[in-house]
């Protein structure tokens, strides 16, 4: 068994990026169908317009989802080190609200919103209500 500091799996993945985040979808929180990995930043050639489903992995979660073929060697020069996040698919539960990395959060918002304005100003309320 190799330790995390012999393993280099982990240099070259994006997996620990704070722009990667889930993209819940399905026609609501009760039908939950997917949820599909997204750069926020558009820096993963892999995942760019591809609807490509996080997978259920047991054990091992962080070592698995490294070495996953779409963010194995996809580190880009704009990594930063942060928490996985999951949107769900009514957006009204979402850990935006919770996320204390404002840069996080608003490269996220950016990336999701197209043309939802509404969201972004609701997320963006709670997040100020929740700060208070």
């Amino acid at each position: 068994m190799t330790s995390k500091s012999d393993d280099k799996s982990h240099d070259k993945s994006c997996s620990n990026c704070k722009f990667l985040y889930g993209d819940g979808s399905g026609y609501s929180n009760y039908t939950w169908m997917d949820t599909y990995v997204r750069c926020a930043l558009e820096r993963n050639a892999n995942l760019k317009d591809n609807d490509i489903d996080k997978p259920y992995f047991k054990g091992e979660v962080e070592k698995l989802f490294s070495v996953w073929e779409p963010i194995a060697s996809s580190r880009c020069d704009a990594y930063k080190p942060g928490e996985f996040l999951t949107l769900d698919p009514d957006r009204d539960c979402c850990e935006l609200i919770e996320c204390d990395d404002d840069e996080q959060v608003e490269a996220i918002l950016k990336h999701d919103s197209g043309q939802r304005d509404w969201y972004v100003d609701a997320v963006k309320a709670k997040r100020r209500k929740t700060k208070e």
